[in-house]
């Protein structure tokens, strides 16, 4: 299970207010033909729709904090893993080991929070000294995302102490050229 802990509250998302997408209840039925359609139907209409962004902000809960994961640990039990996104300082880092998190992702969910929020690279120095400090290397994985553009960019993260490098815009880069 991965729990996103960073954003209380999602950004403002530009791009999703200007193409004003359907509302997530209308994902599913998406298709060429009937978009037009429903798009015409919404404009002429006057309805504003925030787009994904908006839908997906009425799952969020601001007030989650730390006896929330807490209560999610022991639902979770042992034989499911427990996940935090969105790790920020070395502090949390420590404070999730002591909570028995399986892993914790360092990401500034592409920039697109805050833009001028660290870097997982920039994260991941600090954790892994707030981890050695506190003999805790090892008791919980380190994961990290968001700006790997190379190969060599993915070699530093493991050098300096990542498990697991997120790789997603390169992949759906790849992908949008046929792997060219």
């Amino acid at each position: 299970l991965c729990v996103t802990v960073d954003a209380p509250q999602l950004g403002r998302r530009e791009r999703d207010m200007r193409q004003k997408l359907l509302d997530i209840k209308d994902a599913p039925k998406l298709e060429k033909e009937n978009y037009s359609d429903k798009y015409k139907k919404r404009k002429k209409a006057k309805k504003k729709v925030g787009g994904v962004a908006a839908s997906i902000s009425s799952f969020i809960d601001p007030s989650l904090n730390w006896n929330d994961i807490s209560w999610i640990r022991e639902a979770c039990g042992d034989e499911m893993k427990l996940v935090l996104k969105g790790v920020q300082c070395g502090e949390d880092a420590v404070k999730a080991v002591e909570y028995g998190i399986d892993a914790i992702i360092l990401s500034n969910h592409g920039g697109r929070q805050l833009d001028y929020g660290r870097s997982g690279m920039e994260i991941l120095v600090e954790v892994m000294e707030y981890l050695d400090a506190n003999s805790m290397r090892g008791r919980m994985e380190v994961w990290v995302d968001g700006g790997f553009r190379r190969g060599t960019d993915i070699f530093k993260a493991l050098a300096l102490g990542a498990n697991c490098v997120g790789i997603g815009r390169p992949f759906l880069f790849g992908l949008a050229c046929y792997g060219q």
